[in-house]
């Protein structure tokens, strides 16, 4: 493996293995808050940043105003992210202090008629486009450069099973200019050799494994609803060779994920 490929294998390090908001918060029953409850809760720092459409407390605590809320990090410059998005704002007991709530911020909406959610709080970001099962993943994050001298840079993406479009800034240490990357695989990347989309054909240099530059913002700007997107990659593991299709339920709302993609990266603090 030559200098590109392992610099390509570690740049793509997350600098948090954290998630954005916890897994736990799905365990919670919750309650609309109450008028007092709004009303104070508006008064702490926390949530000064954002308006939410819609405000739920966790039904284990009997009124918010007994408790502190814990500093928050909002995600992004636009909240929400879309004009017509909602902001749906949970708040719930923080775990290590018994006296603190934690504050978590979520937007949804459409792009169209397809549906998005993509999380606020926290240094990375979360969500998905169409359906969560079947639809386009996204998610924001910061991430660790493999160069000392350098600091950690953002990175934001979608992606369909291993196939990933990704949004990142210039790595000098690779010589990969800022804006869109394709790939296969978000960080150990697994190199992929053609892209196709419909007619069109797309190659990666021959000394990365991945699409990047001009030619990832040409293959982009291909997708569109009726178009056949495969990709030949080969597999780390076992040296075979694979090819993968897109389903066509997810051609017809990529348009819809590279508008998120691109809008969150422009906004993504």
């Amino acid at each position: 493996m030559d200098r590109k490929h392992i610099l390509a294998a570690f740049l793509f390090i997350s600098a948090y293995s954290q998630a954005t908001i916890d897994a736990g918060i799905h365990n919670h029953s919750f309650r609309r808050a109450t008028l007092q409850e709004t009303t104070w809760l508006y008064q702490q720092t926390a949530l000064q940043a954002v308006s939410c459409a819609e405000l739920w407390v966790a039904s284990e605590i009997p009124a918010v105003t007994r408790y502190n809320v814990s500093p928050v990090l909002m995600t992004f410059s636009a909240r929400p992210l879309f004009p017509q998005g909602r902001i749906i704002c949970q708040v719930t007991m923080n775990k290590s202090a018994a006296d603190t709530l934690d504050f978590y911020a979520r937007e949804e909406g459409y792009l169209g008629t397809t549906r998005y959610e993509l999380t606020h709080t926290g240094v990375n970001a979360d969500g998905y486009i169409g359906d969560s099962e079947n639809g386009w993943h996204f998610a924001c994050e910061t991430r660790e450069n493999v160069d000392a001298s350098e600091s950690d840079f953002h990175g934001c993406f979608i992606n369909e099973n291993n196939l990933y479009i990704q949004k990142v800034p210039e790595l000098t240490a690779l010589d990969v200019p800022g804006g869109y990357l394709i790939s296969v695989g978000k960080m150990r990347f697994n190199p992929i050799s053609q892209l196709h989309i419909g007619k069109s054909e797309f190659i990666t240099a021959a000394d990365f494994p991945f699409i990047y530059g001009e030619n990832a913002a040409k293959a982009i700007a291909k997708l569109e609803n009726n178009a056949r997107v495969s990709w030949t990659w080969g597999e780390l593991t076992s040296g075979r060779v694979r090819t993968s299709t897109l389903s066509p339920s997810s051609v017809a709302i990529a348009g819809s994920a590279v508008e998120m993609l691109d809008r969150a990266w422009a906004r993504y603090q």
